[in-house]
């Protein structure tokens, strides 16, 4: 019994500590912008139009799936309207480990997952300049999961 109790607190700190947030940017620009965007990502990523207004990229990471004996993909959701684009990036991952209990990971200097944060700010700034938006008009926070 103690054994399986000392298990399941391993696994609440691992949770804990593997990141639960994601990356949400704001950004004023001149028109809708999602057109544009899916025709450049169709190449890499994975794209879903919600509606005219949304649309939502995925590029899975295979060799980080493989290792973590999972399932882990990038993920930008874009929303257009009002004149302001806002983007959310996140790395979704479901790991073997954590027994595929989902976790998000944002592209904040944190220490967790800093080996995949420098991947995930390239894949984040490309769509952006995709998208045209220029570095100096991106607020970034970081918020809780979608």
């Amino acid at each position: 019994m103690r054994t399986v109790r000392n298990a399941a607190m391993a696994a609440a700190l691992l949770l804990a500590a593997a990141g639960c947030s994601v990356t949400r940017i704001v950004a004023k620009v001149d028109q809708n912008p999602l057109k544009q965007v899916a025709e450049k990502a169709a190449a890499h990523y994975s794209v879903t139009w919600v509606d005219d207004s949304t649309l939502k990229l995925r590029d899975g990471w295979f060799w980080h799936s493989v290792l973590a004996i999972g399932y882990s993909a990038f993920r930008a959701d874009l929303h257009y309207g009002k004149n302001e684009l806002e983007g959310t990036f996140y790395l979704k991952s479901h790991q073997f480990l954590m027994w595929w209990w989902p976790f998000y990971l944002d592209t904040s200097g944190s220490f967790v997952g800093a080996a995949l944060k420098p991947a995930m700010r390239t894949q984040m700034h490309e769509i952006l300049d995709w998208a045209g938006v220029a570095k100096s008009d991106r607020q970034e926070r970081y918020i809780s999961p979608p």
